[in-house]
């Protein structure tokens, strides 16, 4: 038999996606993301991210399951796949969410 993988608890779902809170299951889906300048250059990295795959296994192994201000991964409701990411910030005195 495979083996399983804990069930994450859901963070909240639309009508065609479901969001989690990111584990280090998810380390490769943020590394190509970040290091992909095509993905990056609309958030000021055109050239992508100089961060490791193990940089973002350590980071993704310290958010502790919180919610708020933790990375997300992005599933297609459907499939299961993981397609994104996102974050839930807390928001600041203007209550403006600011990463």
């Amino acid at each position: 038999m495979p083996d399983m993988l804990p069930e994450l608890p859901l963070v909240f779902e639309t009508k065609r996606l479901r969001a989690f809170v990111a584990t280090s299951v998810d380390a490769y889906l943020f590394y190509s993301l970040r290091t992909n300048p095509r993905v990056m250059k609309y958030v000021g990295f055109p050239f992508g991210l100089p961060i490791t795959l193990e940089d973002i296994e350590r980071r993704l192994a310290e958010q502790s399951g919180q919610i708020l201000d933790a990375r997300l991964v992005v599933k297609l409701r459907e499939s299961g796949q993981s397609i994104g990411e996102c974050k839930l910030g807390s928001p600041n005195q203007d209550s403006a969410a600011i990463p």
